[in-house]
């Protein structure tokens, strides 16, 4: 099972997500036969993540609730941020920020509970993506701003990049005028 779910990561970052998503299935029926509950978990968010890049979000959210589920269960506070953190990116593509933003802080205070920095600042720019589409910009660059000093501080250069992408965005959107 878990190299069948290794290898639907491998096809989900490929970008063959029903290539993908074939594995999750296969791998998924051998994580129930032998009741592998924390797989199971890890597997319901890899997928949710699969649906989220095909935005299939429909889809997307019944697999993070899933590894939520499971992951209370467990007491599993890495998963509970980072399927939660899912949930707000779901949100948010939905056009639908008032929920993206309550999802968002819930993975914030998970991140936060198991000290994890890289997950606190990739929150931090996806809150500040939905500041930016509630035109809230003076709130969207602080919480970028807040993305950046962490992602510097942990030498995360992808997280990085990204951040700025997205501060490059607000300023095409507020036309460089100051809120």
């Amino acid at each position: 099972g878990t190299v069948l779910m290794n290898l639907g990561i491998v096809y989900n970052i490929s970008g063959l997500y029903e290539e993908a998503l074939g594995y999750y299935r296969r791998a998924q029926s051998y994580f129930e036969e032998v009741g592998n509950v924390q797989r199971l978990m890890e597997l319901h968010h890899n997928t949710g993540m699969t649906y989220y890049f095909k935005a299939a979000y429909k889809d997307a959210m019944f697999e993070f609730d899933a590894s939520i589920k499971l992951a209370t269960k467990l007491h599993n506070v890495n998963i509970l941020a980072t399927a939660s953190l899912g949930k707000a990116n779901t949100c948010y593509q939905k056009g639908d920020p008032r929920l993206a933003l309550i999802f968002v802080n819930q993975a914030l205070h998970y991140y936060g509970i198991c000290n994890d920095r890289n997950g606190i600042a990739d929150a931090y720019k996806v809150k500040g993506m939905i500041h930016r589409e509630m035109k809230q910009y003076s709130v969207a660059l602080s919480l970028f701003q807040t993305s950046l000093r962490l992602n510097a501080e942990l030498k995360n250069e992808l997280n990085t990049a990204e951040t700025h992408f997205e501060m490059g965005e607000l300023e095409v959107q507020r036309k460089n005028q100051r809120a």
